[in-house]
């Protein structure tokens, strides 16, 4: 496939896909995910994972293989291919504060922005990373490796939660 016929391809595939990846970042938002006390099952409290199962159900959907690591962490690949590429993003978030002008919980699309706590850090592009995953199986089905997505719910308290990996 030429260059410009997969550049053409990979816009419409974000166009058709346009409102599932906005419905699947409003359900992440929604979730205050910034680091607590540990709960049994919880390492960084419920928030963190209760937006880990979230992100768990949204890859699973589209998809992929999910395997998650000591309900602090998970991964996400195709599952029929070995892993070459591994990609990162973070779930948590740190304490929205005062100041806002729009919900920070609630996702507001406007027609050239984007806000909700986590949209740029980290949680949009963790939504970015699964579908882009998902183009790429589609558009390109003979890539003979798979990436591999990991997601933690510990990056803004110095990513413990990497030693799961």
């Amino acid at each position: 496939m030429r260059y410009l016929e997969l550049q053409e391809k990979i816009r419409a595939f974000c166009k058709e896909h346009h409102d599932e990846m906005m419905a699947d970042l409003a359900q992440l938002v929604a979730v205050p995910s910034v680091v607590a006390e540990p709960l049994p099952g919880k390492p960084y409290g419920e928030a963190p994972y209760e937006v880990l199962l979230r992100a768990e159900r949204i890859a699973k959907r589209i998809g992929f293989t999910v395997s998650e690591a000591d309900d602090a962490c998970m991964t996400a690949e195709y599952g029929d291919r070995p892993v070459q590429l591994c990609l990162m993003a973070h779930l948590d978030v740190v304490d929205a504060g005062s100041g806002w002008t729009k919900e920070p919980y609630a996702l507001t699309e406007e027609p050239d922005r984007v806000y909700g706590r986590g949209v740029a850090d980290d949680k949009g592009p963790a939504i970015a990373v699964l579908y882009a995953m998902k183009a790429a199986r589609e558009l390109c089905p003979d890539l003979p490796y798979s990436p591999q997505a990991w997601f933690g719910t510990a990056e803004e308290v110095g990513s413990p939660d990497l030693r799961n990996y």
